[in-house]
């Protein structure tokens, strides 16, 4: 009886954070302002602020957030796992089972994959975003080459 408690437990636990990794909880929407001045070149975009760097700051942020609600909720299942083992042994002990094992094995084996698959993701969408910014970078480079290139030849194409 116990041991169908906590299993149904870790399953509730389970499908609590399959649903928190598919529909994260939004926090804040990041609005992509045009400069005013600039209204001719639609390259120039800038988040929020002045400051770029603080939109990639705050999805890293965000980031760092689901993957340490990630590892939390991996750790409450991971206890969940070993309660029910503990109770498994002291029924099985008794001449008593209600879960076998290769199913706890099974369950446990889902679990890990679907970790696995959530830090996967996670370290793709870092790699994705350290992807970004060195495009950022690269088209901020280019945009001072120009502005150097007209300050020297005086708006003299080359």
């Amino acid at each position: 009886m116990i041991t169908i408690v906590l299993a149904s437990l870790v399953a509730v636990l389970f499908l609590a954070n399959a649903l928190l990794y598919i529909f994260p909880k939004k926090e804040h929407e990041v609005e992509l302002i045009e400069k005013p001045n600039n209204l001719a070149r639609s390259s120039i975009i800038q988040f929020g602020n002045s400051n770029n760097s603080s939109a990639l700051a705050e999805i890293k942020r965000s980031l760092a957030l689901i993957e340490h609600k990630l590892d939390k909720n991996c750790a409450r299942i991971e206890y969940a796992f070993q309660r029910i083992n503990k109770l498994e042994n002291a029924l099985s002990s008794n001449g008593f089972s209600l879960v076998s094992h290769e199913e706890l094995i099974k369950k446990v084996e889902r679990l890990e994959d679907f970790r696995r698959d959530a830090l996967i993701t996670i370290e793709a969408l870092k790699d994705y975003l350290k992807g970004k910014q060195k495009k950022k970078k690269e088209v901020m480079d280019k945009e001072m080459e120009e502005k150097i290139r007209s300050l020297i030849f005086r708006g003299r194409p080359q």
